[in-house]
């Protein structure tokens, strides 16, 4: 009846509806690559140094997320890997090859793919190096002190991100060992690598005298 309206002015009736949205999410994960370490621009590296792949993923459906690593063609060394991470020691990659890495992640939705592709650094090429004597007096033969050599390297070829190239060059002497053993030891003619294509005046130090043939070899060292 009529008492219905006892509620006043101020009692207004509230009707509340509810509903549930559930969002369905059919994406893969979300995941990049990236290489850290001794690279060079454009993913370049040196076969002799370590180096690193770290792998990132993100789901939005599920935080059990399966990574794995794969890297083509196979390595010549056995990789360090995490489930995030691979560590690549030295002389594990072939010089002159070009390697593919990959970090996968799975989820409920399916498989996300980042990958990278890594060039390792065959080195310089082509090239050529000279070692030209000048003994003092005239004379024709070496004699430590008293002989400089003219060092020349000429013709390496190398990727332009790894020019200018540097120079080291040694000599080969013979060491006697505590046992009596007699050893062959490579020394610096120079305190440390060079960018001149020529050194002139490089004096023949005293380790280098010994009877018959001196050997002298060059080292052409890029930027990797």
């Amino acid at each position: 009846g009529g008492g219905g309206g006892g509620g006043g002015g101020g009692g207004g009736a509230c009707g509340v509806a509810r509903s549930t949205i559930v969002y369905a999410f059919d994406d893969v994960p979300t995941t990049a690559l990236r290489v850290t370490g001794a690279v060079l621009a454009g993913n370049v590296v040196n076969a002799h140094r370590r180096f690193g792949v770290v792998g990132y993923a993100h789901s939005v459906t599920d935080n059990a997320l399966a990574t794995r690593w794969r890297v083509e063609p196979e390595p010549d060394r056995p990789l360090l890997r995490a489930a995030d991470a691979l560590l690549v020691p030295p002389r594990a990659l072939r010089a002159g090859i070009t390697y593919t890495f990959a970090f996968e992640a799975e989820d409920v939705s399916g498989v996300g793919v980042a990958s990278a592709a890594v060039h390792v650094n065959a080195g310089p090429s082509a090239g050529r190096c000279e070692f030209a004597p000048t003994t003092a007096g005239g004379g024709a033969a070496l004699r430590s002190l008293d002989t400089t050599l003219a060092l020349t390297c000429t013709g390496w070829e190398d990727a332009p991100a790894q020019m200018p190239l540097r120079f080291y060059y040694t000599y080969v002497t013979e060491v006697e060992l505590p046992s009596g053993e007699v050893r062959e030891r490579e020394v610096p003619l120079l305190a440390e690598p060079v960018s001149a294509t020529t050194q002139r005046g490089v004096v023949l130090p005293p380790s280098a005298a010994r009877q018959g043939p001196l050997r002298l070899a060059a080292y052409a060292i890029d930027g990797a």
